[in-house]
């Protein structure tokens, strides 16, 4: 028997709509509504943001190491190879501190 899979626009489709509803319903039902957000919403959002931190930075240093290492010989890059490296380093350092001190 083969298994049903949605794609991955059903799927932020589905959660969008999800959250739509679970929101109106919090707001419906204002009594328990701290109780939700404290217990079940909270948690779960801080594990998503760890879960987002900890796959970002080795993504991003992966993609740097087999660009660079995709190259082969460095001399034939040249300076403009270079100074590429150099500016990819720094805006994805920036990058990185920035999206880690807003999560």
């Amino acid at each position: 028997m083969k298994k049903a899979k949605l794609s991955l626009a059903w799927q932020i489709l589905i959660g969008l709509v999800l959250g739509i509803a679970i929101g109106a319903l919090l707001n419906h039902f204002s009594a328990e509504k701290a109780w939700w957000i404290s217990n079940v919403l909270q948690p779960a959002g801080d594990i998503f943001i760890r879960l987002i931190k900890m796959i970002v930075i080795p993504i991003v240093v992966s993609s740097l190491i087999v660009g660079i290492a995709g190259v082969g010989d460095a001399k034939k890059l040249g300076s403009i190879g270079l100074k590429t490296i150099l500016y990819f380093e720094v805006v994805t350092t920036i990058a990185i501190v920035v999206g880690l001190v807003l999560a």
